[in-house]
């Protein structure tokens, strides 16, 4: 049955949008919902609704969300698109979907809520993630995440009826002046009468619209990391807080603030890091209270004192409970594959595919050459011992291949990331031989590798998709993926929650701690260890015995609470060079400073950076504390966006060979601190110089940002 022509109505919030275009757009959404492949999925904890579709036939229109602004009316997210929905006159099949759309929201109508507008921040999911957990036991209140693009107009109804309590803008990459940078609209702070707080990029938008001024810096030269906040005007936005450092990721700044706003925090090299206008409850921001910690109350106070919210969800009971009744209205009676890495990810996935349609699931560990000392036996055991089958595909020699020759991070991610749905498809079809058809493919995707994979939307006047969240780096379970997924849908049931919320939810449903608060090891596994260099099973296993030595050594420290990461890299050369050296300022005379010659991954500005690294020598004469200040330095004033102190140098090695330690304190993963290892670095530095024979040993002493966890 075609569709008429009247069933779906087209909008753009785009003004320059070339109309003609109207007719292919309208074409494509009507085949995409009416296409028999196309799966359709509701976060039970996110609120927004996810089209999929793995064909291939639809391109990057072959998974969008969805978010619903008011019955039957609905944008896409990021491609400044509306859907005016008829109902009657759609394809029985789009009818069903967009009715049970419109139920989803009447329920959502019932409770209050505010309101995330998203500008392409690495960290908008935790500002969702920190609230939906911010009362006690787990009880938080309900969030919308809404498109960049999303007017005043659009939600004014939702906002007059006491739904929506206050706005949150995110930060974002772009520079708030900048021609092509996205929009907020201007009424949010003059006419919506809500409480508004700004962050990074949402502070220097409330600034300028309202008349303030801003120090647009385009040197690159910024704050990253951590940064002493300093409060010195009370507020019921700080009550409470007391001045501490906070994460900062920016480059330019309020430089004067609008008529009737006060300034009330500054920083060491900004004076103006918040400001408010406590009268009309609008609230400016320039660090990131939301990978704070000490800092997170802040979101709270918004929250309840000033949008007078309440906490009255639990999340996690209420996720488990509608996550499995997804999974098996959405399998039926179909059957599903999972690759288990032996991290938390995976097994919390695992369990929920467990719980949820038990034996129609199958779970399979991947040996593709890059894991660490003997982790595929022992996760085989460990499982077993729950109950749970795993079954090893033993594909090294194909990986290795697979990346042959590549140095390129993100040309690695995707290569392994491809490799991997291979393998797995002809797994799945020696299932089909023996009788047993797999149609959903599952993966333990969270939040933090969706943030970090990038964001994009389409833009109508150059007919293609732009960045408006930069991929830090393509997971390979996101950004890796190829287009077509073949004959398979994807099944990803935590991919709204960040690490933290995964372990809640595994706790929740019973995994033992030692499988829950494991160090998190990453799909790509060693290969992401070897940066901006080709990865051989001759430097895989330097790097496995590196980190075998660093794990067991740091499981005997006084401070092992504290390391939530630890992880060895492999730096192929480590020759020092002049490359940049002249950027290099406010160092302190007795460092000697010198540029690496391989790039690595960093994040700056809520954008990826991808900068060659300096190493600076340890001369005994500082804490790591001191010497995390000096890398501070460092990488606020010059490109670089990793620092390394080293250790230990063997002058008779015939290489240039280094091994890089990093051992972090996180949360969630969007941010991280150096671990203060001086009680046993030393001597472990010693032990995987002799046994690794490689010419140097280095202690990563980055925070991020502006380092990412991994190298790559």
């Amino acid at each position: 049955m075609q569709a008429s022509s009247s069933a779906i109505q087209l909008g753009f919030i785009s003004s320059n949008a070339e109309l003609e275009h109207l007719d292919d757009v309208k074409a494509k959404i009507l085949d995409l919902f009416n296409d028999e492949r196309t799966f359709i999925d509701q976060s039970p904890i996110a609120g927004d609704i996810t089209v999929q579709n793995s064909s291939g036939n639809f391109g990057s229109w072959g998974r969008i969300k969805l978010f619903q602004l008011k019955e039957n009316y609905f944008a896409i997210d990021g491609a400044g698109i509306r859907l005016k929905i008829n109902s009657e006159e759609l394809p029985e099949r789009m009818a069903k979907f967009f009715t049970g759309a419109n139920e989803f929201f009447k329920e959502r109508l019932t409770k209050q809520k505010l309101v995330i507008l998203d500008y392409g921040s690495q960290y908008t999911g935790n500002i969702s993630s920190i609230l939906r957990k911010s009362g006690k036991d787990n009880l938080g209140i309900n969030i919308d995440i809404l498109d960049q693009t999303i007017s005043l107009d659009e939600i004014k109804d939702r906002i007059d009826s006491g739904e929506i309590k206050g706005i949150i803008i995110s930060g974002g990459p772009a520079s708030v002046e900048d021609s092509n940078s996205p929009k907020v609209d201007p009424r949010f702070f003059t006419e919506a009468n809500l409480p508004v707080l700004g962050i990074c990029y949402g502070m220097q938008a409330m600034a300028t619209a309202l008349g303030g001024e801003l120090l647009i810096k385009r040197d690159g030269k910024g704050e990253y990391g951590p940064t002493q906040i300093h409060y010195y005007a009370l507020n019921p936005l700080i009550k409470g807080l007391k001045s501490a450092k906070a994460i900062m990721s920016h480059k330019d700044t309020v430089l004067k603030v609008p008529k009737g706003f006060k300034i009330f925090a500054e920083t060491p090299d900004i004076p103006i890091a918040g400001m408010c206008n406590i009268d009309k409850k609008l609230y400016g921001i320039q660090f990131h209270p939301e990978v704070s910690p000490r800092h997170q109350d802040l979101l709270s106070n918004f929250a309840f004192d000033i949008c007078g919210m309440k906490a009255t969800q639990n999340h996690y009971d209420d996720f488990i409970e509608k996550i499995c009744k997804t999974i098996k209205d959405i399998v039926q009676d179909k059957e599903v594959f999972l690759a288990v890495s032996g991290g938390v990810d995976s097994t919390v996935t695992a369990f929920l595919l467990n719980k949820a349609i038990g034996g129609q699931a199958h779970f399979y560990i991947c040996d593709h050459g890059f894991m660490r000392k003997d982790e595929v036996p022992k996760s085989v055991v460990r499982f077993a011992e729950l109950g749970i089958k795993l079954e090893v595909l033993d594909v090294s020699e194909a990986f290795f291949e697979s990346i042959k020759g590549l140095r390129d991070p993100e040309q690695k991610r995707k290569a392994i990331g491809a490799k991997f749905i291979d393998v797995f498809h002809d797994q799945i079809e020696h299932l089909a031989q023996e009788g047993q058809t797999i149609s959903f493919f599952a993966q333990g995707t969270i939040l933090s590798d969706v943030m970090e994979s990038g964001k994009k939307k389409y833009c109508f006047e150059s007919k293609q998709l732009v960045d408006i969240r930069d991929t830090v780096k393509s997971h390979h379970n996101v950004g890796g993926l190829p287009d077509e997924l073949k004959s398979l849908d994807l099944l990803e049931p935590i991919k709204d929650l960040f690490k933290d919320e995964v372990r809640i939810v595994g706790d929740k449903l019973g995994i033992p701690h030692d499988l829950l608060y494991r160090r998190p090891f990453p799909g790509p596994g060693l290969a992401i260890r070897v940066p901006n260099a080709e990865v051989t099973p001759e430097r895989i296993e330097k790097i496995k015995l590196a980190n075998y030595i660093f794990d067991n050594a740091i499981n005997k420290a006084k401070n092992i609470d504290e390391v939530w990461q630890s992880l060895t890299a492999l730096l192929v050369d480590t020759k020092p060079c002049d490359k940049n050296l002249k950027h290099v300022t406010n160092v302190e005379e007795d460092i000697e400073c010198r540029v690496q010659p391989l790039k690595v991954v960093g994040t700056k500005g809520d954008g990826r950076s991808h900068e060659y690294p300096m190493a600076i020598k340890d001369n005994g004469l500082y804490t790591i504390e001191k010497y995390r200040e000096i890398a501070r330095e460092i990488t606020n004033s010059t490109p670089a966006n990793r620092v390394l102190l080293q250790l230990e140098e063997n002058t008779a090695a015939s290489n240039d060979e280094g091994i890089v330690m990093r051992a972090i304190h996180s949360v969630d993963a969007m941010t991280a601190t150096v671990v203060d290892l001086s009680d046993v670095l030393s001597d472990i530095a010693q032990k995987i110089l002799l046994l690794t024979k490689v010419k140097r040993i280095y202690y990563d002493i980055t925070d991020k940002p502006p380092g990412t966890v991994e190298f790559e």
